[in-house]
């Protein structure tokens, strides 16, 4: 079973990377092939609108985007990450799917006021894992994200099962997989009336993120 996982984060090392790397590690250990992208490697233009890509699938622009779509058709599962920038994407990861849409789907409108997407993939069943990761301790920052993640692949699902783990509260660069000594120092510099408490808390979420994102790495595998 070969997995695929983008990460919509420009940080690497961060709390996108972090969990998509422990999400990794579960498929491999359950026999998987893994692959991960970072989108901030890849050379994607901007759409230019010119709507060619709508009758045809193709798209002129020549960088990165046919070599991804590649992979993702190739794919028996595909986990998507993306960190909350203002309650939805980052703007880098938006560009890709600007373009990747029309590649990637074909719309029917033929019926009035409906607008349905098919995909133009190999058809077959693929298991999607979406992370959301916000700094916010509010499960609701991540919702406009998921729910445009969960627009844009379920024509690729064919079936397949969909996923999702909010990971909320961790604004610092790698706070999730950071160890006891990491998030003491790191408490130390907030503002916080019981840091003890905040602590343990702290050390609790991280491994219940970490466990999670694993544990979902397995599942997806089994599929």
């Amino acid at each position: 079973m070969d997995i695929l996982a983008l990460v919509g984060s420009p940080r690497e090392a961060g709390n996108c990377d972090t969990l998509v790397n422990r999400v990794l590690e579960g498929s491999g250990a359950a026999g998987a092939s893994i692959e991960k992208v970072m989108i901030a490697d890849l050379n994607i233009y901007p759409c230019r609108g010119c709507m060619e890509c709508r009758p045809t699938g193709k798209c002129d622009l020549e960088d990165d985007l046919k070599l991804l779509l590649d992979k993702i058709e190739h794919a028996d599962a595909l986990v998507v990450a993306a960190p909350i920038y203002g309650n939805h994407l980052p703007g880098q990861f938006k560009v890709l799917f600007d373009r990747l849409v029309g590649v990637m789907h074909r719309t029917d409108n033929s019926v009035p006021g409906k607008l349905t997407s098919y995909s133009r993939l190999q058809k077959k069943s693929r298991q999607l894992l979406l992370l959301a990761v916000a700094g916010a301790p509010r499960e609701e920052s991540c919702e406009q994200a998921l729910s445009f993640l969960r627009r844009v692949f379920l024509p690729e699902t064919n079936g397949g099962e969909i996923h999702e783990l909010r990971a909320i509260g961790l604004s610092a660069k790698g706070q999730v997989g950071m160890n006891k000594e990491e998030l003491t120092e790191l408490v130390a510099k907030l503002t916080v009336s019981e840091p003890e408490e905040y602590l343990g808390r702290m050390l609790a979420r991280n491994k219940c993120y970490l466990d999670g994102a694993y544990q979902l790495g397995r599942e997806i595998t089994r599929q």
